[in-house]
């Protein structure tokens, strides 16, 4: 994996740490001041692949010993909807490990350990028909090519929101955001992208780049710190001044308060964490240019994932979006239309004439794939220490979703598989089931796992709090699209429409699967998923 650093060593401690070194002044080197300070930066990173359509049986994991949480009492004609969760049960065999079919990889590198930082989030679901879209699971869900009705209501995307966001960034950054895709969404106007940002009032797509060597150039070239000799620690400059003054120039210094001395120690341990973080971190100076010798896209992801994960290690920047689509990650052969045979044919209706279960098993592999080489690669790449014992990627959410839920073209049961507790806000090593098992309403032999879950919405409120961006401020997107809905009370992150056409006719979606107290509770913190939720 490549390497790289924002700033070198003597440059950080020198420059910005300045202040730092300056012993004389004591009464500003207050513990209680240093750790406020000193507040970890935290990281959103989103996957995202085209079509979905993965059965439930070949998505989700198996479920253990179970929890469950009362999330609604019934009302009306919607019986009462309880959370489920367990523990992620994982399996190996012959070198390989998984969860499910779609998530299984080496078992060297699928271990008990990271399965422990990874959960699986099933039921969530959008209350509207968009079909085909680009950016359902970042929240713009006007970015389709179906749902015309909301089309004049995009919103800006949950990652843009929080590079956007000035308090999440901790410290200086080179990008605001990253944004990678390999045909993704190409017949869209967010080509390759599944991002898109506010300007001077209007949404605007966030445009993808599909060339490693591009990411590069705007993350890396001209870094510091590539050629900065090694040189002796800047803390070892000022040992012997904070030896003097401790120890005096004629014997002890008792000229030094007792209240100074614990200050003068507070700021020397300080220092040396500060001096330790800084030496642990990549040099961003350091990272080589990607070679243009690609053997297929699935190793342009990869390098777009090295780059991705050198720049957080870095500080280059803490956000940011990859999206492919499956027929790029795909091995398998067997198919020539994508879109109409393995997303359709494959992740359609089970009960219609041009069902194809082979497609279905062409569909889950490829995601598969992208399982194991993207997201994998991805987390494990951010699964080293950053500090004090916390890891890169503990302070990090990523999560990945797909275009569809369990039937290409619906919205229904999104599937996400999320990495990393961002800071202890989430539990991990969880599969957590938000559908309501008591409503079968939408359950037929053709769908035998559709039951209502949380909408997205929710969902979303719940990624953009745990990075540190609140209420009152992601409103903003809702108060300026659907104000009406907003002054009604709805809340979370997205807009409200229901609609009862397509694939859910002779159903009222508000009175028997989404009552509004869906939309309303949208900041609501999840449990099974949420600490102390």
């Amino acid at each position: 994996m490549t390497s790289i650093v924002r700033t070198g060593r003597r440059h950080f401690l020198l420059g910005a740490g300045g202040g730092l070194l300056s012993i004389p002044f004591l009464g500003s080197l207050e513990s209680k001041r240093a750790r406020a300070q000193s507040a970890p930066q935290l990281r959103l990173v989103v996957l995202g692949t085209d079509h979905g359509g993965v059965w439930p049986e070949n998505m989700y994991p198996a479920q253990g010993s179970v929890e469950t949480r009362r999330l609604y009492d019934a009302t009306g004609e919607v019986p009462a909807h309880d959370v489920r969760w367990s523990a992620l049960q994982l399996s190996s065999e012959g070198g390989r490990a998984w969860l499910s079919r779609v998530l299984e990889a080496d078992a060297g590198r699928l271990t008990p350990s990271l399965v422990g930082k990874m959960n699986v989030l099933g039921g969530v679901d959008i209350s509207t028909y968009i079909g085909h879209n680009r950016a359902c699971f970042t929240g713009n869900f006007g970015a389709n090519d179906q749902g015309r009705s909301l089309h004049g209501v995009q919103v800006a995307t949950v990652d843009q929101v929080v590079a956007d966001h000035e308090p999440f960034h901790r410290s200086p950054f080179r990008q605001r955001s990253m944004n990678f895709g390999i045909r993704y969404g190409v017949s869209s106007n967010l080509r390759h992208s599944a991002s898109a940002r506010r300007v001077n009032g209007t949404v605007a797509p966030v445009q993808a780049t599909d060339n490693p060597e591009v990411l590069w150039r705007a993350l890396f070239e001209g870094a510091a710190g590539g050629d900065e000799p090694a040189g002796v620690p800047v803390v070892d400059h000022v040992m012997e001044h904070y030896r003097r003054l401790t120890r005096g120039a004629f014997g002890e210094a008792r000229r030094l308060s007792r209240s100074d001395r614990e200050r003068l120690e507070s700021h020397m341990t300080l220092l040396s964490e500060v001096q330790q973080r800084v030496a642990s971190l990549v040099e961003c100076g350091s990272v080589a240019e990607p070679r243009p010798d690609w053997d297929d896209d699935v190793d342009l992801l990869r390098h777009a994932v090295d780059l991705f994960v050198a720049a957080i290690r870095c500080g280059a920047s803490n956000v940011g979006v990859i999206t492919a689509a499956g027929a790029r990650v795909t091995n398998d052969g067997g198919w020539n239309n994508w879109h109409e045979q393995v997303a359709h044919n494959g992740g359609g209706d089970r009960a219609s004439p041009s069902f194809n279960p082979e497609f279905q098993r062409i569909n889950w592999r490829a995601h598969r794939r992208f399982f194991e080489e993207v997201f994998l690669r991805l987390v494990e790449g951010l699964d080293v220490e950053e500090e004090s014992g916390q890891t890169y990627l503990d302070r990090s959410l990523v999560y990945w979703a797909m275009e569809s839920g369990d039937r290409t073209h619906t919205n229904f049961s999104v599937p996400i598989v999320t990495a990393g507790a961002a800071g202890g806000f989430f539990e991990t090593g969880r599969y957590v089931d938000f559908r309501n098992r008591a409503n079968d309403r939408l359950v037929s032999e053709s769908d035998p796992e559709r039951y209502p879950g949380i909408l997205m919405n929710r969902f979303l409120g719940n990624v953009l709090q745990s990075v540190g961006v609140p209420p009152d401020v992601y409103h903003r997107e809702l108060q300026t699209v659907q104000p009406e809905a907003y002054a009604n009370g709805t809340r979370g992150y997205g807009v409200r429409e229901y609609h009862p056409h397509n694939f859910w006719r002779r159903v009222d979606l508000e009175r028997q699967i989404w009552p509004s107290h869906h939309f309303e509770d949208g900041d609501g913190l999840l449990p099974g998923w949420v600490r102390g939720a």
